[in-house]
């Protein structure tokens, strides 16, 4: 299956290079043009965290490792709390014990569990000024947060593992999940503030990360010993870029393509096209995808805040990273992202009508 994706991403990657270098007649051009932009961003979020990762690897060794032993849990799992591409791959492989529970940690719950908390909601209430489009994105949050353990069940099966495995080191992360979701129902405020700071420590701990690496790189001078080299963290940044050459191209020919069935089911859905084409400009993209919510009416806002918790940058950063670090888990990234995605989006329907059916 990575094979197949790696060569329709080639292609793809090819006509978004000859549409650029020949002024952008089809369009896909300016795909691969932000897709290289995209670089500095990306290199600004998440070189820094993958060069700090052995020292959050060690402290949490000190810490959460020894009581997650005592209790029979995997802390490979704990590890899947920052996103994928952003450090919680390598922190939850070098956090675990057996090596499929670091997978399972590092893809399927730092993909979406992880990417929900330190990006996906800080970046959608601070983007969402309105009060009833906050409130309409965290009925979708929570949407989203209960189909959670069902989509991990389905990824972790997928990858191999056994259904009460799972299910018993996945307890933490429902637990906490859990416990997300009576705060965002209980005090929205208060969740938002929380979960902004816990981005922003992360943020911290990235630039401090380069920062270091670059003068240790640069001086030949050794601060701290165990950080990864900042140019191995640089080509992990290069490698993703690469790929998103052309997944951006391959997102916007899908969006084309399903144009028009999208917009005969915006009208089943009852709610506009422009909101039924944000999940695919999510998975290509999950600070577009976000950003665009402010266009949306309610249901909208609902129904892409439930997709948000398991498709950001699906067919794009994250699977680039996938593609490139363990190509051979593809399907249970795939099953993960995008069948959590499908279940949030049809328990969102289910609930908006339901709530409105009781008015």
């Amino acid at each position: 299956m990575n094979v197949v994706i790696s060569w329709i991403l080639a292609i793809f990657a090819v006509i978004g290079g000859l549409d650029f270098l020949f002024g952008n007649k089809l369009g896909l051009g300016s795909k691969f043009e932000r897709a290289l932009a995209l670089m500095g961003p990306m290199a600004t979020s998440i070189t820094g965290v993958i060069v700090m990762v052995p020292v959050l690897t060690l402290a949490l060794q000190k810490t959460i490792v020894p009581l997650f032993g005592k209790i029979g849990f995997d802390p490979g799992v704990f590890g899947g709390l920052i996103p994928i591409d952003w450090g919680g791959f390598f922190l939850a492989k070098d956090l675990a014990i057996d090596s499929r529970l670091g997978l399972f940690g590092g893809v399927n719950v730092a993909g979406t569990f992880g990417t929900v908390l330190s990006f996906a909601i800080p970046l959608g209430m601070r983007v969402l000024k309105e009060k009833n489009k906050q409130d309409a994105f965290a009925r979708g949050i929570l949407e989203g947060l209960v189909i959670l353990p069902i989509s991990l069940i389905l990824g972790g099966l997928a990858a191999g593992l056994g259904f009460i495995e799972i299910l018993w080191h996945s307890l933490p992360i429902f637990i906490l999940s859990g416990l997300v979701l009576l705060g965002i129902w209980k005090n929205l405020p208060l969740m938002v503030r929380i979960f902004t700071v816990f981005s922003q420590i992360l943020r911290a701990i990235g630039i401090f990360g380069i920062t270091i690496g670059a003068f240790q790189q640069m001086s030949g001078v050794t601060i701290i010993p165990i950080i990864t080299p900042i140019l191995d963290a640089m080509r992990i940044i290069c490698m993703i870029t690469v790929t998103m050459l052309g997944c951006l191209p391959l997102s916007d020919f899908l969006t084309r393509i399903l144009r028009k069935p999208l917009e005969i089911l915006a009208k089943k859905i009852r709610t506009s096209p422009e909101a039924l084409s944000g999940p695919i400009m999510t998975v290509a993209s999950g600070t577009a995808g976000i950003i665009g919510m402010q266009d949306y009416d309610e249901r909208g806002i609902e129904l892409n805040a439930a997709f948000v918790v398991f498709a950001v940058s699906a067919l794009s950063a994250q699977l680039s990273f996938i593609l490139n670090n363990v190509p051979d888990y593809t399907l249970p990234y795939m099953v993960t992202k995008f069948g959590g995605g499908f279940l949030a989006v049809i328990f969102s329907v289910w609930m908006m009508n339901r709530r409105e059916n009781k008015q």
